[in-house]
């Protein structure tokens, strides 16, 4: 069984590449990166990057509204299963 890693990302690129790299390992990587990340984002090209972006606050009604943006994207006609 493979894994399908959901991640949301705001900052530290060159981390994200890193924490990706161990995560291909065993699966699947979903990203959603906020829509105010300055940073960017680069080294990602064996991941799936969510194009619909959020702002999200760390604290509110916005992070909410992109973890179904995550949950959603890896199970149409994907071979990888879905644990939450």
């Amino acid at each position: 069984m493979r894994i399908a890693h959901l991640v949301l990302a705001h900052h530290l690129p060159g981390q994200l590449v890193r924490l990706v790299g161990h995560f291909k390992r065993s699966g699947d990587v979903y990203i959603h990166i906020d829509l105010k990340a300055v940073d960017r984002f680069k080294g990602l090209d064996d991941c799936h990057i969510i194009p619909d972006r959020q702002a999200i606050w760390w604290d509110g009604w916005p992070l909410a509204w992109a973890q179904p943006a995550l949950e959603e994207r890896p199970c149409p006609g994907s071979t990888t299963t879905m644990v939450c």
